[in-house]
């Protein structure tokens, strides 16, 4: 789900808008909202920008929104930057999340990680749920902070139970997966069907067809699998092509049709799922299911698949000043294996006033993070094996780190060797593919009304660990990869 699209959602209950219409400090801002409701963009902005200037905060957060997508204005980053960070500067929780987001993503200022941070951490303690979905990511990419999934789990709850969507489904793959939480199928299931629910996150549907295709938390029904998967895939959810090309593959709930498969992971792939192109590297570096090997093709695929996590990771390296190398280095040296990867990169290509290139450092380093699994440290490790090769689309040593970046894992889970690959795709290996999402979002794509009334969604309790859910019997627990969907929480935008 890409967090820079715009979702006018025009469908808010009486209810939600008589409250929201309350929380409003002028008869000018509900006019503001109005005129937003009525698709009046040019009208709205106008009237956030004549509250905004005038010192209301809500208006000035709003202001920001709009400038961010150009919704009623041209787009500014800058100019949004800047309102986004007036009223963060009056306490106001949705200007916090909006400046964290541009620090996150580099948006009108420098990429910030650390800052973004720590805007979404004090946007999250006045209760704004999607910055604590935000926070809770930080804390689950060990982006601005320590990597810690205990913390990434609290803070999804928290907003889960907010009733944000995308931490719902976020908290189930926790739960799926026993991340930051004890593994409990059960409760994963309440939290992906509380997401479906809604109707907003198709990848909760995926997600639950995932569970009944390993008899997760509930009786394994490989058609229920496969009915879940066809209606996340028609909704554009590439993980449900990868997954339902993998009961393809596997012969389970479906005659077993390898063709078949290879078609479901082309899709996929095409989709830009990481997780596809990875496999259908190896089954092109074996021949498995294909007409042939061809080392060339899967290599091919491999280093897209990889170049593309190691894109993702680079543009959050600081690598402007001498302070930002000793931040690295100091934190590299704690075991911080982003710091590790960013150190890496720096020693690898230089920096003028900063450090020079130093390959046998740049190794060191890359070597570590890649270890831990990092997925751009690895991509960078293969790519010097491949450059070592004898020929470049011959490199076991290259395929095995390229496999382990594409599918986010350390490397001594994936394949290292064609007959492990063969093996590992024999069986119906890799397991299934979770869809969850780790872009930290904006506060743009909430109607202002929404905005202001997000701290007024109902609470969603949890069952009690290991209960049953939704009437059906907490299964055996099962054991899931601990790889997951690309972009997604374990990876996965």
């Amino acid at each position: 789900m890409s967090s820079s699209r715009i979702a006018l959602e025009t469908g808010v209950s009486g209810a939600v808008l008589c409250a929201v219409l309350q929380c409003l400090p002028s008869a000018a801002q509900a006019a503001a909202v109005d005129a937003f409701l009525q698709s009046d963009f040019k009208g709205a902005f106008t009237q956030y920008q004549t509250q905004a200037k005038q010192g209301s905060s809500n208006a000035q957060a709003m202001l920001g929104a709009l400038l961010q997508d150009g919704i009623g204005t041209d787009v500014s980053v800058e100019d949004a930057a800047t309102w986004f960070r007036k009223a963060a500067d009056a306490g106001n929780s949705v200007g916090e999340n909006g400046l964290g987001y541009m620090n996150d993503k580099g948006r009108g200022v420098g990429i910030d990680f650390a800052r973004a941070a720590k805007l979404y951490d004090a946007s999250a303690q006045r209760g704004f749920p999607r910055a604590k979905f935000n926070l809770g990511v930080m804390y689950d990419l060990g982006r601005g902070v320590p990597r810690d999934h205990a913390q990434a789990f609290k803070w999804y709850l928290s907003s889960a139970r907010n009733g944000f969507v995308p931490a719902q489904n976020s908290v189930g793959g926790m739960y799926a997966l026993g991340e930051g939480v004890k593994k409990d199928d059960a409760q994963a299931i309440f939290w992906f069907r509380l997401a479906a629910s809604s109707g907003r996150d198709v990848r909760a549907l995926g997600n639950l067809g995932a569970m009944y295709a390993m008899g997760a938390g509930v009786e394994k029904n490989p058609a229920m699998a496969i009915e879940f998967y066809r209606k996340a895939a028609a909704a554009q959810d590439p993980n449900a092509d990868f997954n339902l090309g993998l009961m393809y593959l596997k012969g389970d709930g479906v005659a077993r049709d390898v063709s078949q498969a290879v078609k479901l992971f082309q899709k996929a792939a095409k989709r830009e799922s990481e997780r596809a192109r990875a496999t259908l590297g190896l089954m092109y570096a074996t021949g498995f299911g294909v007409e042939k090997p061809n080392l060339m093709q899967a290599v091919t695929l491999l280093l897209t698949a990889a170049n593309n996590a190691d894109q993702s990771e680079s543009r959050g390296c600081d690598l402007k000043t001498a302070a930002s190398l000793d931040t690295y280095r100091k934190q590299a040296q704690d075991g911080m294996a982003r710091a590790q990867y960013c150190l890496g990169v720096l020693y690898t290509q230089g920096l003028s006033g900063v450090a020079t290139a130093d390959p046998v450092q740049a190794a060191q380093w890359l070597q570590s993070a890649a270890k831990q699994g990092d997925p751009g440290a690895q991509y960078r490790v293969g790519v010097t094996a491949m450059q070592k090769a004898a020929s470049p689309w011959q490199s076991p040593e290259a395929i095995h780190w390229f496999l382990a970046s594409a599918l986010r894992q350390r490397p001594e889970a994936v394949p290292a060797s064609a007959a492990d690959a063969q093996a590992f795709l024999e069986k119906g290996d890799p397991s299934v593919a979770f869809s969850l999402e780790t872009t930290p979002t904006s506060a743009h794509d909430l109607l202002p009304g929404q905005i202001l009334a997000s701290s007024l969604a109902p609470s969603h309790p949890a069952p009690k660990a290991g209960t049953a859910v939704g009437g059906t019997k907490a299964a055996p627990k099962a054991e899931t990869s601990g790889g997951s969907a690309d972009g997604g929480v374990k990876s996965g935008s």
